[in-house]
């Protein structure tokens, strides 16, 4: 189902008591339109959705998401991918379902991990069975929406150009990245009777030509002594590289040759055109610090949660340790002009008590701005359970406080607050989302008066302004029909929002563009499922109505 108009919010007087505290404020207006809803034809099969996942859009707010079925014909064939103009859903992929351009008979066994280009097209990772299928040549494949069809980037058991005809492509075991214009990047193993262990892995990328190895197992590490080369010792040697829209890659890799051992064994490096840049190696001293204290510790790996952006640049967390043996966390970003430090544990967190400290961070993103956002937990005086987590944003070398656990939730009555951001449901997979104008998007919990497990969670987001608007709460009363004319009123209770690894430039799959567009998924209490798209623009455009204890209902405005 796709919008012919746009939602936002309004208040039912009807639903106003004797003792309702009414007060006005000026935010900026939230529009919504629904993308799909469960029990609605999915396009290119005969069955209805009965299911959604992970929904995600490209820069210019084209949707692709993941889907089950449900029909009279569907039994293993119950998980598809599909995408969203602005006028209809388009059907991409189906399990079960012929693979294009294979032998008759040979059908998708899994679909996963889609991910979207300005252009709409989407590219996906899976396996397939059926005649001549084997374990040699049965999982980790890549396709790639074409002009007609599906095209098929790389498989397992293909000829690796470049190498000996006898080496293929061994398992795939990670998902593509893929930037805004199409251009696909993996890492990979290889199998053949000439491979040694040092040998038996890489990265390539996928453009408008054929596949190009990037970096392989065995090869001269750039910016390293002679004869230390990247590998694995019988591992694969890279983790996933991250792609941006210049097409520049990102990556870590591992080192093996002379001088080699467990303290300097990692780096990561940014590849543009064939050039290797090193931008930090395990063993190096940090910038900044004194020469006992060196990147690498205990935390494996030393490199964390890399975020890449348009410009080049890398943000990371990494582990610092200190002659003895003694670790610390920080985190690290090259915008602005060289490696330097973001914050470490122990430094004074801003927005806390003072004493207030810092005591880890993780899920780091960095935008084409230059700014690093991440999550924090706390330590120190007045520091308890109940206001130990947040989320910073740094900005031109000084750092700020987006949000925490124990303030006051924007949207909700008072007396509402945030509440368990470290919860292993919250993290890492629904935290934070930054967008290349500072915009950030969260899903987090509340505490407080009224709320229970029926209202506990919502997603927010910051509008251009740096004012933290509420988008949707479970518990909300929610319209599902972009008809202005008709109401399809239901309540909120499941909200799903994707995590982009490493922010925006980085080819995976995100839930915000710099438009301020936002997509996510939301459960009601009918059984019933949808995917929608908010949009945050410009402050100032609404008042908007806020009190205690009261339903917010979505009405829709001609767009």
């Amino acid at each position: 189902m796709t919008g012919k108009s746009f939602k936002t919010w309004a208040i039912s007087i009807a639903l106003l008591g004797p003792t309702a505290l009414m007060s006005l404020d000026t935010q900026a207006s939230v529009s919504l339109r629904t993308v799909a809803l469960t029990g609605e034809p999915a396009p290119g099969v005969d069955a209805v959705f009965l299911q959604f996942r992970a929904p995600f859009l490209s820069e210019t707010g084209l949707v692709g998401f993941a889907g089950f079925l449900m029909g009279p014909d569907v039994t293993t064939n119950n998980r598809g991918i599909w995408s969203a103009g602005s006028a209809s859903l388009q059907f991409i992929a189906l399990e079960d379902n012929p693979v294009p351009g294979m032998d008759v008979g040979v059908v998708y066994r899994t679909i996963r991990q889609p991910v979207i280009d300005e252009a709409g097209r989407i590219a996906f990772f899976g396996s397939i069975e059926g005649p001549g299928v084997d374990l040699t040549n049965n999982s980790g494949a890549i396709w790639l929406q074409g002009t007609d069809s599906l095209v098929n980037v790389v498989r397992q058991g293909n000829p690796v150009s470049g190498v000996s005809p006898e080496v293929v492509f061994g398992s795939l075991i990670f998902p593509p990245a893929m930037n805004n214009v199409g251009k696909i990047a993996f890492s990979a193993s290889m199998t053949g009777p000439e491979l040694l262990d040092l040998e038996d892995s890489g990265i390539w990328v996928k453009g408008a030509g054929p596949l190009e190895a990037v970096v392989l197992e065995g090869e001269a590490a750039p910016g390293t002594s002679p004869g230390v080369v990247f590998g694995g010792g019988g591992q694969i040697a890279f983790a996933p590289p991250l792609i941006n829209s210049a097409g520049q890659i990102a990556f870590r890799g591992a080192l093996v040759g002379p001088g080699v051992d467990t303290f300097n064994d990692r780096g990561l490096w940014v590849e543009d055109a064939g050039s290797f840049r090193r931008v930090v190696r395990e063993g190096d001293n940090a910038p900044g610090f004194a020469e006992n204290i060196v990147f690498g510790g205990m935390l494996d790996p030393p490199f964390r949660d890399l975020s890449f952006n348009g410009n080049g640049q890398v943000a990371f967390a990494g582990t610092l340790t200190i002659s003895g043996g003694s670790s610390i966390n920080s985190i690290w970003s090259e915008a602005g002009g060289g490696l330097h430090l973001v914050t470490r544990e122990g430094s004074q967190a801003p927005g806390t008590e003072a004493g207030g400290q810092f005591l880890g961070m993780i899920d780091v993103k960095l935008n084409n701005a230059g700014q690093t956002a991440f999550f924090g937990e706390l330590t120190g005086p007045g520091i308890t359970d109940s206001n130990d987590s947040g989320l910073w944003l740094e900005s031109d070398g000084s750092l700020e406080l987006v949000v925490r656990e124990g303030m006051k939730a924007p949207g909700t009555p008072e007396g509402v607050n945030f509440g368990l951001l470290s919860s292993p449901f919250f993290l890492p997979f629904n935290h934070s989302i930054l967008n290349n104008v500072g915009q950030i998007a969260f899903e987090g919990s509340l505490l407080g008066q009224g709320v229970d497990d029926t209202n506990d969670r919502g997603i927010w987001a910051t509008g251009i302004d740096g004012e933290l608007l509420l988008i949707v709460r479970e518990g909300d009363l929610f319209d599902v029909n972009d008809d202005p004319l008709v109401d399809d009123l239901r309540t909120v209770d499941l909200i799903g929002l994707i995590n982009s690894v490493g922010g925006r430039e980085t080819g995976s799959a995100t839930s915000f563009n710099d438009a301020g567009q936002l997509v996510f998924r939301l459960g009601f209490t009918d059984g019933s499922e949808g995917i929608f798209v908010a949009t945050i623009p410009e402050p100032g455009t609404l008042a908007v109505f806020t009190m205690a204890g009261l339903a917010m209902l979505r009405r829709r405005v001609s767009a």
